[in-house]
């Protein structure tokens, strides 16, 4: 199917009183359609990702709740069980399991559909902390951070940096890095650089908006190259922290720590749970945190 534009009917099908009946699986058939037209004119280098068109269904994989619908273009298959070792290293299982869907867990780029509009661009959840994290401990260094900001200074569109901080892509400064790793460590949502429409825009409702979804993406790629992990491009290291070598200190329940090393290094967090082979669960912000004893520090004079 070619797409034609998205029309009410599209928009309607997510209104909230639908977001969890099956009874309204055709009206969202009806999006994924207009979507699979999306992407049968998308040019990106194709090769290079996986493509995915998110569930119309309702399903314990997206809460039993279809708010939102995208197609997006992430890491490869192949990608993506090279960063399974580092999930089942560092964050927790239930963690991992609360969240199940596959886009949240990595940078993508792509276009969402919801009741409100449409959003073409970069993505990048709050829950993918292999990229998070790559991301942020890359703009630790000076010449990279001025790159990243330069990368969204050149797009057209908005930056949505915290759950209630969104500006034009080309206000984007240094000191919106902190502001949006502050965020990512307290909240669940989704980092965005790209453009939005709302519902009732013209351009989304025409089959003319399938050249601006490509244009769009093509723009984001800078984006996406420079926040993806990948073994080339690994900055969870010891980015910013001294390799710990001294012996594991004794921890207890409650304990404030500092990270020393690893993707959280110079992250503070508080100790949760202690095991017998010498991890400790810590709590960083929302996320907890599988991490050996010896690379913690515990921090002085820390009242609970």
């Amino acid at each position: 199917m070619r797409f034609t534009g998205f029309e009410d009917k599209h928009f309607d099908a997510f209104e909230k009183r639908k977001w969890s009946s099956n009874l309204f699986n055709l009206e969202r058939l009806a999006v994924k359609e207009q979507l699979e037209g999306l992407g049968a004119q998308i040019t990106l280098p194709l090769e290079r990702f996986s493509k995915e068109i998110t569930s119309h269904c309702p399903t314990i994989l997206n809460g039993k709740a279809v708010s939102e619908m995208l197609i997006y273009y992430t890491r490869t298959e192949e990608e993506r069980k090279a960063i399974l070792p580092l999930l089942d290293s560092r964050i927790a299982l239930p963690e991992q399991l609360s969240d199940p869907q596959e886009h949240h867990k990595h940078a993508i780029l792509g276009v969402r559909i919801s009741q409100s509009g449409v959003d073409i661009g970069f993505m990048l959840h709050s829950r993918a902390w292999v990229d998070v994290m790559n991301v942020l401990n890359r703009c630790r260094k000076p010449e990279e951070r001025a790159r990243f900001v330069t990368l969204v200074n050149q797009l057209d569109g908005i930056a949505v940096i915290a759950p209630a901080l969104v500006l034009p892509t080309k206000e984007f400064s240094s000191g919106h890095i902190e502001q949006m790793e502050e965020a990512v460590m307290n909240y669940d949502f989704t980092i965005f650089f790209g453009l939005s429409f709302g519902r009732d825009a013209k351009e989304p409702r025409t089959p003319a908006f399938a050249s601006l979804v490509n244009k769009t993406l093509l723009s984001c790629l800078p984006i996406y190259d420079f926040a993806l992990w990948r073994l080339s491009q690994d900055f969870l290291g010891t980015v910013g922290a001294k390799k710990a070598k001294e012996e594991a200190p004794s921890l207890t329940v409650g304990a404030h720590v500092l990270v020393r090393e690893g993707p959280f290094a110079n992250r503070g967090g508080v100790v949760i749970d202690i095991d017998n082979r010498g991890f400790a669960r810590v709590l960083i912000g929302k996320i907890t945190l599988k991490i050996a004893s010896h690379s913690l520090r515990i921090i002085p004079n820390e009242k609970s």
